[in-house]
């Protein structure tokens, strides 16, 4: 901008949205007004065109965010005096910071980095993104996977209100002004692809691309459609029919019966499915079923059938000496706390805990 006799002269090429005050004078046009929104009319490939024109905008000044959160707290874990079980534990066990985004198409998204402490040398950083769009009969919502590359997941109002009225109202769970889809992926983060059932198993209409999942409060349902990965409806856990009941147990000890014995993985990940088998009620009985139901060749069912049972005292053995020594070690922290003055536990942890 230029200062000529008094006068503040405006350039386009600097300021292309500045109009002048002053009466008979040039206005220069503003930008055309070409930006959209979302729109309750939009189609889900409309509304992924859009998220993606969004993300394009935000998603750096979200990582930049994300970036300070996991570097302060790292920080307060280095700094924390704190012991448990020889590893340092930081003195927040839980804090959250929630920022807000307007992007120039006037849609508003809302960024929430959390941080937990999560068991022995586990930290969780979590980013959730997301943003409400209004439909003709009620409300939806985008969530993006990650500020670093898109993905969009669309939460769907029959999703919505299957996850209130069957799992939030009857557990009487205030969420307050939380959206109903953040609750839900704050406290499912462990799920499992079902894969050895169809969706009509548990009386889903099956497609090319529809899944279901276990989580820890139930069984959920997804497809893919237009590009987003969207979530279908959710079942409550406590109250499944005797067949869903059953997939939901099925697919959960046979994803322990894989973990305990893939060499791949983490030794503390194979030592922590173990002791989830060994001390579930019926773990065999419904290994069992599992087997009968899948297995077409009888002989290769009854050998492992057998073979479970035969190596099941040995795993009992096994765990119990586990816990044994995590007890003797926790004991020992305590002792050390009480020499030290330091703290060396918050309690009730267990290191097979999930």
């Amino acid at each position: 901008m230029e200062v000529k006799n008094g006068t503040f002269l405006a350039r386009t090429a600097i300021y292309p949205y500045f109009r002048c005050p002053q009466e008979n004078r040039k206005t220069y046009p503003l930008r055309p007004k070409n930006r959209t929104m979302f729109i309750p009319t939009m189609t889900d490939a409309e509304i992924l065109q859009e998220a993606k024109k969004d993300f394009l905008e935000i998603g750096t000044p979200i990582k930049i965010a994300f970036e300070r959160f996991i570097r302060l707290h790292r920080d307060l874990l280095n700094k924390s005096e704190m012991r448990f079980n020889g590893s340092k534990v930081s003195l927040i066990n839980k804090n959250v910071e929630t920022k807000k985004w307007k992007t120039r198409r006037n849609n508003t998204w809302t960024a929430r980095f959390g941080y937990a402490n999560r068991g022995q040398n586990s930290i969780l950083m979590q980013c959730h993104i997301y943003t409400a769009v209004r439909r003709e009969r009620g409300t939806e919502y985008i969530f993006l996977n990650s500020p670093i590359s898109f993905m969009a997941e669309r939460f769907t109002m029959h999703f919505i209100e299957r996850y209130k009225e069957r799992y939030l109202v009857p557990n009487n769970i205030d969420i307050g002004a939380m959206p109903p889809p953040l609750y839900f992926q704050l406290h499912n983060l462990d799920c499992i692809l079902g894969r050895y059932y169809k969706t009509t198993d548990i009386g889903v209409e099956e497609s090319r691309y529809k899944k279901f999942w276990i989580a820890p409060q139930g069984i959920y349902v997804t497809d893919y459609i237009d590009g987003m990965l969207t979530y279908i409806t959710f079942m409550d856990k406590e109250n499944l029919s005797l067949l869903k009941r059953q997939v939901y147990e099925e697919e959960i000890v046979w994803n322990q019966v894989l973990r305990a014995q893939d060499l791949k993985v983490d030794d503390n990940v194979r030592r922590k499915a173990c002791y989830q088998l060994i001390y579930a009620p019926d773990t065999i009985a419904i290994v069992e079923r599992f087997l009968k139901r899948n297995y077409s060749n009888n002989d290769d069912r009854r050998e492992s059938i057998a073979y479970l049972k035969e190596v099941w005292p040995s795993l009992q053995a096994q765990a119990e000496r586990v816990q044994t020594e995590f007890e003797e070690k926790e004991k020992e922290e305590m002792r050390k706390s009480h020499q030290t003055g330091k703290i060396a536990s918050s309690g009730g942890y267990n290191p097979y805990d999930s």
